[in-house]
């Protein structure tokens, strides 16, 4: 097994992957005792993906300057970033730490194994949010992308030890420019909305994606989104392009497989 140095991270999603296609095939064949040990081989390479993503978010830990923060809940490993929580509203349900003049701490770190539950939630509730129906298998395949592919990364944001906000990107090339970054998924809370949290996660991505070798970071949203309000702030508006999905015909996709 590979070392947790962060720098063969690429060749270990590689792994990761091939392990996909071993026991996908051992399974198809009904080779059980095969499929136990590849899933032992696939735990034991997540977990050291996941230590190299640790090791790579904490060289490159960022400490923004805030107010003197109230006492929190233990940190989690990982990249974060401090956000001055001044803005917050006064009216807050009884039972929420007190921000104000105190100050919060926020946290941005890539999510990892253990986050599978709070993920869950808040990736349902963008869904729910824009009205898209996926199934089951639809967020089980994508948590194990986030997790498993080097080029498609997951990252959270934690409001005092409660997830509060994801967003998942991927890395590209370019034809005519340098690589460019997708960001693919953004959503926060609504009940911490309007508080830095969604800015914190944009630039945190930028800045990953920078340090990566693709520069160029962009997204779509829907023309009448509200979130219009901070993109037009944090990014480039380029009026007049359009977003075009090739229509496959039903009996031309058939024939073609």
């Amino acid at each position: 097994m590979l070392q947790p140095d962060p720098a063969q991270a690429m060749r270990l999603a590689e792994i990761i992957t091939n392990l996909h296609d071993r026991i996908r095939e051992a399974t198809e064949r009904g080779w059980l005792g095969e499929v136990e040990g590849l899933q032992v081989s696939l735990a034991g390479a997540r977990q050291k993906l996941q230590q190299m993503r640790k090791l790579r978010a904490q060289a490159r830990t960022v400490d923004l300057p805030t107010p003197a923060p109230a006492p929190t809940a233990p940190a989690r490993a990982g990249r974060h970033v401090r956000r001055d929580a001044d803005r917050l509203p006064d009216t807050r349900p009884t039972q929420t730490r007190p921000y104000g003049r105190m100050g919060a701490m926020m946290e941005i770190n890539f999510l990892t194994g253990s986050d599978r539950a709070c993920w869950e939630v808040l990736a349902r509730g963008k869904d729910t949010y824009f009205e898209v129906e996926r199934s089951d298998d639809d967020y089980e395949r994508t948590w194990r992308r986030l997790l498993d592919d080097e080029q498609i990364r997951g990252i959270a944001a934690w409001l005092d030890g409660k997830m509060v906000g994801i967003a998942h990107y991927l890395f590209h090339a370019s034809v005519w420019y340098a690589g460019k970054c997708y960001l693919a998924d953004l959503f926060v809370d609504a009940e911490v909305r309007r508080r830095g949290i969604a800015t914190a996660v944009i630039e945190w991505v930028a800045r990953d994606a920078k340090e990566h070798g693709f520069p160029g970071l962009y997204w779509n949203t829907l023309e009448d989104a509200p979130a219009r309000a901070l993109y037009d702030k944090v990014g480039k508006f380029h009026k007049g392009l359009i977003h075009y999905a090739y229509r496959r015909v039903a009996n031309q996709t058939s024939t073609q497989r």
